[in-house]
């Protein structure tokens, strides 16, 4: 196992520990023997039908007509539904920007992209449900495409809506920029082009619904991957309250990689489908399906220019900014503009920042989360600034950065945007990536390589990223006057609950479900290490379940959050446990509860002289320990626990 850059190992190893060696994966023996339970294996309800959805064809058209009496005719067809229909039923979907749009999870009047769902039938079978779809007719009016950011930025472009196709215009400004251009020996400009991407999962959305019409509630199976504020937007656009609506995730999903986090139209669509048809329904969506209209990264356009002297300063920074959103700008759109809001100098120590930010929508595939979500499309283009702006001195690009870096003792260190970093040894990182890939070496291979007339190229970037998700970037769509007025997003939260019952075994559940990270083993590790305890005690309950499981907003597994604010939760809830177990051993040894270790599944006092085993500590009396903790990262910083034994 490789050492990180400036660790080195301790020569003494704990052999007690798990955290740190190399230790069985708790899940893969069952997933290996292809016993994971995926979404198209569940059938959690009887009577069970089945969902498909006609799809528009066209990118931009207005809808003159659809057909659904031959798809009504069919036998096993219980409903069809149309934009019609579900308008009736549901508000538009919210989302935080100044021009939102009337975004449906069925058109209305008009398709705005190739794949958008038109209509859908509910069946007795999925093969007769798209029977049906194939038997459903409309009449479509084209109308002019647009698909480039910049072009349906302009006045004259073809509008995808009466709100208009810029949604959300925000500029910010940072620092003394006026001075930092005009004192500024070079100012460099450019523009940067990223190109649209998605991902694709081996398991593609799936989702289960059931309405019940005795109570008005309906409750949701799905590999939906949160953030679970999509939970109360779901609610709130079914007109039902949050205690009404059930989300339940499998621990079990094919990968994710954020577009499951977009599932949620196709939920509430489902929630009408069941209400409608009064059955049960199911859908698994097609490979073409989720290539064509799951959910894509934004496009983006990014023109910058930057401010630097001749020493190599970097002065200042401005941006303007084009993400493109695709047909519909939707929540937790636009964070993807705004998610490096903290961190907009990167690595640098400057102090001047500000742009103009624009989200547009044009006839593509909306947009959400995807890999990078945000992050890497700026640093794409500020790296390449830097390049140039090194250029424009004659300096070295690694030298330059270097000059530019924050300096170690500088940390904390606070950004002109309002970041907070804790740590960081940028120049010592660079200095050691240069020294493993021979830069100075290099530099000669491409001298000799450009004087024989072949073009090679050394890349050099530097990037610090931001995990965990602050969810208060979300706001920065608003300004300050819109923000006063609500209830403005804060924090990362994540909520773990852990039982210990009275014979030592061990219940860990998490408020996320895994798409290949290890929940269950890394959680076995903490709480195992923490406890004293055997891995073969812990059994962790992964998955989520809105009704029966602590949860917050930003609940969920995206943004590596698991890794930071889960396993942050784990380790809080299990020394609150440990400390517990303690005090109970020390009150039977007749010990003070700090000279208490737990080991081997063993609690020994002082020297060894007393020994006790873990089962003990609850036998007598009855006792099942709890904690639960909710680890939360937000502009203030803190966690909450409680923690309280039960008799039994």
């Amino acid at each position: 196992m490789s050492s990180p850059i400036g660790h080195k190992e301790s020569e003494e190893t704990d052999e007690s520990k798990t955290v740190g060696t190399s230790f069985p994966r708790r899940e893969d023996d069952r997933l290996v023997r292809g016993e994971g339970k995926y979404m198209d294996d569940f059938e959690p309800t009887t009577d069970l039908h089945h969902v498909a959805f006609l799809r528009s064809p066209h990118a931009h058209a207005e809808i003159e007509h659809v057909d659904i009496s031959a798809a009504q005719q069919l036998d096993g067809v219980t409903r069809v539904l149309t934009g019609d229909d579900i308008v009736d039923e549901m508000d538009p979907f919210a989302v935080s920007v100044q021009d939102p749009p009337e975004y449906y999870p069925l058109a209305v009047d008009k398709v705005r992209y190739d794949g958008e769902p038109v209509a859908l039938v509910v069946a007795s079978s999925k093969y007769i449900a798209r029977d049906a779809v194939e038997s459903i007719t409309v009449d479509y009016s084209l109308l002019d495409p647009v698909l480039d950011e910049l072009e349906a930025s302009e006045p004259d472009a073809p509008q995808l809506h009466d709100s208009g196709n810029v949604a959300n215009e925000r500029t910010l400004e940072y620092g003394p920029l006026d001075e930092a251009f005009e004192e500024a020996d070079h100012v460099i400009e450019s523009e940067f082009d990223f190109p649209r991407y998605t991902s694709s999962p081996m398991e593609t959305y799936g989702a289960v619904a059931e309405y019940d019409h005795s109570d008005a509630t309906a409750t949701v199976w799905s590999n939906f991957q949160g953030p679970f504020t999509m939970h109360p937007l779901v609610a709130r656009a079914l007109g039902m309250s949050q205690s009404d609506l059930q989300f339940k995730v499998p621990a079990d999903s094919g990968g994710s990689f954020g577009v499951k986090a977009h599932i949620y139209p196709y939920i509430a669509a489902l929630i009408l489908a069941s209400k409608q048809a009064e059955v049960p329904v199911k859908w698994i969506e097609s490979r073409q399906e989720h290539l064509k209209a799951s959910a894509c990264h934004t496009d983006r356009t990014t023109r910058m220019r930057g401010a630097v002297s001749d020493d190599g300063d970097i002065l200042g920074v401005w941006v303007d900014l084009y993400d493109n959103f695709g047909a519909y700008i939707r929540a937790p759109e636009p964070g993807n503009t705004y998610r490096p809001i903290g961190n907009f100098v990167n690595t640098y120590d400057f102090d001047a920042f500000g742009g103009n930010f624009y989200a547009v929508q044009t006839n593509k595939c909306p947009t959400g989360l995807n890999r990078g979500y945000g992050c890497h499309q700026y640093y794409f283009g500020l790296e390449r600034l830097v390049d140039q702006m090194a250029a424009a001195v004659d300096m070295d690009p690694t030298r330059f950065r270097e000059r530019n870096f924050i300096d170690p003792d500088e940390f904390p260190y606070e950004t002109p945007t309002g970041g907070k970093y804790d740590s960081g040894r940028y120049a010592d990182a660079l200095a050691k990536a240069k020294e493993l890939f021979d830069y100075e070496a290099y530099l000669d291979k491409r001298t000799d390589a450009r004087e024989e007339g072949r073009y090679v190229g050394i890349g050099c970037s530097a990037v610090v990223d931001p995990s965990g998700s602050n969810m208060g970037y979300v706001d920065t769509a608003i300004t300050p006057e819109e923000r006063a007025e609500k209830h403005p997003k804060s924090g990362a939260v994540s909520m773990v609950s852990i039982q210990v019952q009275p014979d030592a075994s061990v219940v860990v559940e998490l408020d996320s479900a895994p798409s290949g990270q290890g929940h269950e083993t890394t959680t076995t590790q903490i709480v195992a290490d923490e406890l004293g305890i055997s891995p073969t005690q812990i059994r962790v309950v992964a998955g989520m379940d809105t009704h029966e499981k602590a949860w917050g907003v930003s609940s969920g597994s995206y943004s590596s959050r698991f890794g930071s604010m889960c396993h942050s939760a784990i380790q809080k809830a299990s020394e609150e446990i440990a400390e517990q177990m303690r005090r109970i051993a020390a009150d039977i040894l007749d010990e003070l509860p700090q000279a208490i270790e737990i080991v081997d599944d063993r609690a020994h006092g002082p020297n060894g002289e007393s020994v006790l085993s873990v089962r003990s500590l609850g036998r007598p009396t009855g006792t099942s320990l709890h904690c639960q903790t909710a680890s939360n990262q937000d502009y203030r910083r803190h966690s909450h626990s409680v923690c309280r034994s039960q008799r039994r």
